[in-house]
């Protein structure tokens, strides 16, 4: 292959970051992170504006699903944003149960979103979104509430980091504990702790490990990175992120992990991108979102666990 149509070819592959809220207007607009050159383009548009939402998809398709939709709470919608058409629109199911500040993982086949927070409490359910016919299955529980966790997968197990217990993300009832979903099963786990308890944070990988990165509480935002690896399914420390972040949204492929937005202070939202380099750890500066963001989701046309 030559290396302009390599490069043609790279630039259809990308993390695509949608919604969010600005801290006083809710977004519908998307930007592709371009993985070839760190260029950020406009996406398409999505069908209503959306935040506190969850998005996951494979190398087809991004979906995204629940949050505050239109300016409603605890939302059910579904979008879809098809990568090769560069289109998005509302899918034809939606969750069993509202929620926001939840999470979401899959592999090539399904997209898993879990836990979250309803009117008063966290939850412990869970749906499985299947890509080839875009339907989701019955509500499934797991043991302990979260909301405003983290979430990476490779094709075999889905990660499930940190969160709330109650939806107060003051730190009090922030959790270090990990849940494992494998795949093959459909089974839940209990998985290896954090090294401290923290919520809000992000997610990315790529088949060999799970990048965490970000979140804390309210009062003590952290710039901690956190490595799982799959293959020992225990956690070692990653290189610190240039900014204390929470709020924030992770994708990436097999070779990086894109964290982009969040919030930095109490009122501050931020639009910079950093990269994390899985083979060294490297962090280092990216291409700045065309608006700043916090709550919002991403998903990637070319996961981490695909070999381009």
């Amino acid at each position: 292959m030559s290396g302009k149509r390599k490069f043609i070819e790279g630039l259809w592959r990308y993390a695509l970051f949608a919604g969010g809220s600005t801290g006083s207007t809710t977004l519908s607009i998307t930007d592709r992170y371009h993985y070839v050159n760190d260029a950020v383009t406009a996406g398409y548009g999505l069908p209503l504006t959306l935040a506190l939402h969850a998005g996951t998809g494979n190398s087809s398709v991004g979906v995204f699903a629940g949050g505050a939709a239109n300016g409603a709470n605890y939302s059910t919608q579904t979008t879809i944003y098809n990568y090769a058409a560069n289109t998005a629109a509302s899918g034809s199911q939606t969750l069993t149960s509202g929620r926001h500040e939840h999470i979401a993982f899959g592999n090539e086949t399904h997209g898993i979103f879990a836990l979250g927070y309803y009117s008063a409490a966290s939850l412990t359910n869970a749906q499985k979104y299947t890509y080839a016919n875009f339907t989701y299955g019955p509500n499934t529980s797991l043991s302990g509430a979260a909301s405003g966790a983290g979430a990476a997968s490779n094709l075999e197990l889905g990660i499930v980091a940190g969160g709330s217990t109650n939806g107060n993300f003051t730190g009090t009832y922030n959790t270090s504990s990990t849940k494992k979903y494998t795949h093959a099963t459909g089974v839940w786990a209990a998985g290896i702790a954090l090294s401290a308890s923290r919520s809000m944070l992000a997610g990315a990988g790529n088949a060999t490990m799970a990048c965490f990165a970000g979140g804390g509480s309210t009062a003590s935002i952290r710039n901690t990175v956190e490595i799982l690896d799959y293959a020992s399914l225990s956690f070692y420390g990653g290189n610190s992120l240039g900014l204390a972040r929470l709020n924030l949204a992770g994708a990436g492929n097999n070779e990086v992990g894109i964290f982009a937005g969040g919030r930095i202070t109490v009122t501050l939202v931020i639009a910079n991108v950093e990269k994390y380099t899985y083979a060294t750890h490297a962090i280092t500066s990216g291409t700045s979102l065309k608006s700043i963001r916090r709550h919002f989701a991403a998903a990637s046309s070319s996961p981490g666990w695909v070999v381009p």
